[in-house]
């Protein structure tokens, strides 16, 4: 049985290469090789893993009362964030090669006023796309953002969010529309007060 699930799996990640090879085909060399690079290197760790799931070994680092299905989720649960990590790196990877003229953005931290309430700065739109449809941003972090070079409408918000019932309240908000340089830094701030926004260059 674990020759043929070694086989099955080697058979399933030489499928997964194929794919990534076949969907970055409309990129340029460059491209398509640091992808693939990423993705086989990706497969090797998780084969790795996979083998010494199925293996004696696998008892070296769980003690040997564990069962099997507290192993099992135990394996699930880093190969859950492996892919979540994989998967932001390869994104982020991917936009920056596609958009290689980019300006960050960092926004002020602030803290919670309230107990199980956070208060932030986001970017909910470009040019007039939500943030998560448009292509010409990319969230790096909470508190950062990449944006291509060139002239875009944003639009900034001050908004607070109650932790507990997963709902978000926006305080106030504002639309810029501003030149973004190459290769520099903006810094978004706001005066809770005035109920403003500041940007500045640094």
């Amino acid at each position: 049985m674990p020759i043929v699930f070694i086989i099955l799996v080697l058979l399933f990640s030489a499928l997964f290469v194929w794919l990534m090879h076949y969907n970055l085909r409309v990129y340029d060399a460059k491209t398509r090789k640091n992808c693939l690079v990423l993705a086989i290197l990706t497969v090797i760790i998780l084969e790795s893993c996979l083998i010494l799931l199925i293996s004696e070994s696998f008892d070296i680092i769980f003690d040997k009362n564990i069962g099997y299905i507290s192993k099992l989720l135990c394996f699930l649960v880093v190969l859950l964030v492996f892919t979540i990590v994989y998967l932001y790196i390869f994104l982020r990877k991917l936009w920056n090669i596609k958009n290689p003229r980019s300006a960050k953005i960092r926004f002020e931290k602030k803290k919670s006023t309230k107990y199980g309430m956070r208060s932030c700065i986001v970017i909910s739109h470009i040019d007039g796309f939500p943030i998560k449809e448009s292509s010409k941003g990319f969230l790096l972090s909470a508190n950062k953002l990449s944006i291509t070079a060139g002239t875009h409408r944003i639009m900034v918000q001050r908004v607070e969010y109650l932790t507990r019932q997963c709902e978000s309240i926006v305080l106030f908000e504002k639309e810029f529309e501003m030149d973004f340089n190459k290769d520099s830094t903006y810094y978004i701030k706001s005066d809770d007060s005035k109920k403003i926004f500041e940007i500045k260059e640094s």
